[in-house]
């Protein structure tokens, strides 16, 4: 960093002049710090395994029969609710038969050793005598019988859980309220974002992740122990506020303890974090299946009956009341002495052993200048310039949420095991982070985002091909293409927050990047509800069309945009606004 003009008053940055940028000290506070973003990566990708919706079918005579697996049972009844003309989705009526018919049927075909064979023999025994004897079945809703869940299929390591679905009956007409629970995680982040802004600014960063840290811990606990489907839609949506103040108090934190010459460590510190979460999800979920015991795992160990501290809950406990504030921030409310102290332990754990120790500067030889007061909203929305801005970036955050959760949700609808599915798309994300940085640096940020939203566009429309092409369906056609669309949608997200924070200029860039992230969370809120149709016949290629075409016109509509890579940022609207009103002009008289 080059050090201020003799004849400049100096500025709070400057005191990084005589400070490391990035000592062990500091990094190692980050470090912890960013263990808040852990947990949030858990939580994004938490109904994925906690909501798990496995295949279903109503409970008739057919399931005691023992010579039949799950396997085959499902498929009878499903062909059977098929026959009888049912127009719901499988699994949410029944085709009732005597009970003398399923018998007859049974003894005809339980010599049988071939599956395939088996299944079709007695769903033709089956309809044939009734027809030939006139008893004609009776279709009918699961009723009081209930819902027989496949849970194997999940291939988890025990057969004997509940997911939030197969807890509460979640399927079929109530499939909607499942439905909800998912959207009720991205509508605490929106709420999360409306909220860590103000938390952070007045109480403190410190603060903040104290509060993030006590506040998840009891609402992820009353989560996991109020067995009631109300309970569970409440404290999603608490787990899910708390966690996103913590997400961007930690990135608050890291920025400011950070030279400006290091501060993009933060990013991507928090970014691998937020990915380690996003796949170890996976892990803890197939050793815990059942969503009450997984919940708590995530603050406590054991059964809903018996826990204790984990390593989770504890690190955090244990290290964040340790951390100090940050310097700015106590800059900020005059509190300089504390200030000081901090920046002299930066100084002091930056000095080799060898070597005198280093000092940090006297903080009150810098000039403390006070923001100036932020314009309206207003005066964004209405700019010639920073209007345009403003729909675009809010048109790309709405359909990168979309897409980024449409297909982290849809990792449950493709072929394999959703474990290691989930891992690889968590493992993508993290090469999707380091590859982002040095693509936006070369190519440009705006030129990179176009590419890559209508790669991922396209990556969407091959995934819409794959499933509903037959010969196409089987094997790993499909998740090769969902894995490639995750991977091209992450570094759209990782690109955009650098373009979007680069547009803004300085007087308005908080207001500006907050309130166009949170616009985008209601993609994040929508993404759910489309993925529903993956499941419906013959409208499985809806949602992946719409992610394709959505991404594909955001992508075009940044070309409305200018390049950021070359330019300074800008302090006021009004500077930035004339600079791009005269390079228009240069650009129109050039041609």
């Amino acid at each position: 960093m080059e050090k201020a003009p003799l004849d400049r008053k100096r500025q709070f940055d400057d005191i990084w002049e005589e400070l490391p940028h990035a000592g062990k000290y500091q990094l190692k506070l980050v470090c912890f710090s960013s263990y808040m973003t852990l947990i949030m990566g858990l939580s994004a990708m938490y109904p994925v395994f906690a909501q798990y919706s496995p295949k279903h079918h109503c409970r008739t005579s057919l399931d005691d029969l023992s010579f039949l697996d799950r396997n085959d049972i499902h498929k009878v009844s499903v062909m059977l609710q098929e026959h009888c003309g049912s127009t719901k989705k499988a699994g949410c009526e029944k085709c009732s038969y005597p009970e003398e018919i399923i018998n007859l049927c049974a003894n005809q075909t339980s010599s049988k050793t071939n599956s395939n064979s088996t299944v079709e023999d007695i769903f033709t025994c089956i309809t044939t005598i009734s027809k030939n004897y006139g008893q004609n079945a009776t279709l009918e809703t699961c009723g009081a019988d209930g819902n027989v869940y496949q849970r194997h299929l999940l291939g988890a390591s025990s057969d004997s859980w509940e997911s939030a679905v197969t807890q509460f009956n979640l399927v079929c007409e109530k499939e909607i309220l499942s439905t909800y629970m998912v959207s009720a995680g991205s509508f605490g982040f929106l709420l999360g974002s409306l909220v860590a802004g103000i938390h952070c600014d007045t109480f403190g960063r410190k603060n903040a992740m104290m509060v993030q840290t006590f506040t998840t811990i009891a609402t992820y606990t009353a989560q996991g122990l109020i067995v009631n489907q109300y309970a569970f839609l409440i404290f999603r949506t608490l787990t899910s506020l708390f966690s996103v103040i913590g997400f961007l108090s930690a990135l608050t934190y890291g920025v400011e303890i950070l030279g400006p010459s290091r501060r993009s460590l933060t990013s991507t510190i928090l970014c691998f974090m937020f990915s380690g979460g996003f796949a170890g999800i996976s892990v803890l979920s197939y050793y815990l299946p059942d969503w009450q015991n997984l919940t708590l795992c995530l603050v406590c160990s054991g059964s809903s009956k018996h826990f204790i501290p984990t390593f989770l809950s504890l690190t955090l406990i244990l290290s964040v009341p340790f951390l100090p504030e940050s310097p700015r921030f106590l800059v900020t409310k005059g509190r300089y002495e504390e200030a000081q102290v901090i920046l002299d332990r930066f100084a002091s754990e930056a000095s080799e052993p060898d070597d005198e120790p280093l000092l940090a500067p006297d903080i009150s030889l810098f000039v403390i200048e006070k923001p100036g007061k932020a314009p309206p909203v207003t005066e964004i929305l209405f700019s010639a310039f920073f209007g345009k801005v403003f729909v675009i970036i809010s048109v790309a955050y709405f359909v990168v949420n979309m897409v980024y959760y449409g297909l982290g949700y849809g990792v449950s609808s493709l072929s394999g095991s959703i474990y290691i599915n989930n891992v690889i798309n968590g493992a993508l994300e993290a090469v999707a982070y380091c590859f982002t940085a040095p693509i936006t640096d070369i190519f440009g940020r705006k030129n990179s985002l176009i590419v890559l939203s209508i790669i991922s566009g396209l990556a969407c429309f091959t995934h819409m091909w794959v499933i509903t092409t037959p010969a196409l369906t089987i094997g790993w056609y499909t998740n090769i293409a969902a894995f490639f669309g995750k991977f091209t949608i992450s570094a759209v997200f990782c690109a955009l927050f650098t373009l979007s924070a680069e547009l803004f200029p300085t007087e308005v860039r908080s207001i500006g990047v907050s309130i166009t992230s949170m616009i985008g969370r209601v993609g994040s809120i929508v993404a759910p509800f489309l993925n529903i149709f993956l499941t419906w016949p013959g409208l499985e290629w809806l949602p992946h069309t719409i992610f394709a075409s959505l991404s594909i016109l955001s992508g075009l509509s940044l070309l409305l945009l200018p390049e950021t890579k070359s330019l300074p940022l800008f302090q006021t609207v009004v500077e930035a606004e004339e600079f791009h009103a005269s390079e228009k002009k240069k650009r129109h008289i050039s041609t």
